[in-house]
């Protein structure tokens, strides 16, 4: 009677973990966590589906129990396993050197208790799979070893780290650690009643409830804090002071050279609407977007300045996505601070690509210029604006190397792993 109950118990909550993960299928705005805690719940339902159905319908019996027995075994010490890591992320930064190696040795015991099993399974020489009898009671106690010390690991790292922890999540991180042996407990009551694979998916539930949701806002206000920044830089872009001189040449050019007039109004409405585009933009923009703005923006300074600069474009590839106004700050620097210098001025726009990374080189021979400079109202330059941008979005990093009367170059690292990715 115990063993049918802990079967339906453990279907039901298989059911309920599946139910969780389709809630919750959409990851891409998530933490790291949240996704650890996919795959803990991922293996948590195979497990509690694979031994509710081996005890509910097949009843200890034929090759198909065996082999559920055997992938609910697996999944058991793979939660196990995942749950260090699942730890480890929770308890943050700092912890990664003993993570390896509790890890390591995490694995180690996973393994081989796994192994263990599987040989009892093909041939009952301590536990009787079918009957759910004990054959060997030495050899039962020495299986349950390799288990008992994966989840020893987990309290150790917990543990280790219980200063810097609040007690209300250190009490949590211990449940799935902790619950099992309360089922053994409930099994010398009614026999046959285990509880195990059920407890472990209801502390998964406490700590997504409790961890995941916490990770999750901490990335939404990230997200916020990285579209404010984008919009910032936006409006940094479109000064009224510029669109003042574009506007001030097209009125005198309206009556010198009306062709060219109407052409610079056609350029500057393009320039507008790209500009407005990138900042009602959530996601990466294709860098195409982003040479375009560049060519409109080129297109109006030299109608204030004429010939003094030109710009060469060296475009080795173009096929990546990157955060918008990422590259034209840059150029605009380089005009800015070149200009000033007198002489005429080359700007040369550089793209490659490497195994991990998309490389983006503005470089100028200008007068050169402090990059970590804030504005005549404290603001902070544009550089330090890129950089943040690239930082909060995980994207990439921004480097820059300026000497005074020798020039600037500004070296772009987009990252390959998050080039295609929304902002996240």
């Amino acid at each position: 009677m115990g063993q049918l109950i802990s079967g339906a118990v453990y279907l039901y909550c298989g059911v309920l973990a599946l139910l969780l993960l389709g809630v919750h299928m959409d990851v891409r705005y998530r933490s790291s966590l949240s996704r650890k805690n996919r795959r803990l719940l991922l293996a948590t339902a195979v497990m509690l589906l694979c031994e509710g159905v081996a005890i509910c319908f097949l009843r200890g019996t034929g090759l198909p129990y065996t082999l559920l027995s055997v992938t609910s075994t697996a999944c058991f010490y793979a939660v196990i396993l995942l749950y260090l890591l699942y730890v480890a992320e929770v308890l943050g930064p700092g912890r990664g050197k003993s993570a390896k190696v509790l890890c390591a040795i995490n694995a180690v015991c996973s393994v081989s208790g796994f192994l263990y099993w599987c040989a009892d399974y093909v041939y009952p020489f301590f536990y009787d799979v079918h009957t759910y009898a004990v054959t060997d009671r030495a050899l039962y106690v020495l299986g349950a070893v390799p288990g008992c010390l994966s989840v020893a690991l987990n309290c150790l790292l917990i543990m280790l780290n219980h200063k810097q922890t609040p007690f209300r999540d250190l009490s949590l991180l211990m449940l799935l650690p902790l619950l099992p042996f309360v089922s053994y407990l409930v099994g010398w009551f009614v026999p046959g009643l285990s509880l195990q694979y059920a407890l472990i998916f209801a502390s998964l539930l406490l700590n997504h409830f409790r961890f995941d949701a916490r990770k999750d806002r901490e990335l939404e206000n990230r997200t916020r804090e990285a579209q404010t920044l984008r919009l910032q830089n936006t409006l940094e872009r479109v000064k009224p002071h510029f669109i003042y001189n574009v506007l001030t040449s097209i009125y005198y050019l309206c009556e010198k050279d009306p062709p060219t007039a109407q052409k610079a109004v056609g350029d500057f409405s393009l320039f507008l609407r790209e500009a407005l585009d990138h900042a009602e933009q959530h996601e990466v923009i294709p860098f195409k977007k982003e040479l375009d703005l560049i060519r409109y923006y080129e297109q109006l300074e030299h109608i204030r300045f004429g010939d003094r600069f030109r710009i060469a474009y060296v475009i080795g590839t173009e096929d990546f996505s990157l955060p918008p106004f990422c590259v034209q700050p840059l150029v605009e620097n380089a005009i800015k601070h070149g200009v000033k210098s007198g002489a005429d001025v080359c700007i040369r726009i550089e793209t490659r690509e490497t195994d991990r990374e998309y490389l983006v080189t503005v470089s100028d021979n200008g007068s050169g210029f402090d990059p970590d400079a804030t504005d005549l109202n404290g603001k902070p330059s544009g550089i330090r604006n890129i950089r943040e941008l690239m930082e909060l979005t995980g994207s990439g990093a921004l480097e820059v190397q300026s000497v005074a009367g020798n020039g600037t170059t500004a070296l772009l690292r987009v990252s390959k792993k998050r080039a295609a990715a929304k902002l996240s």
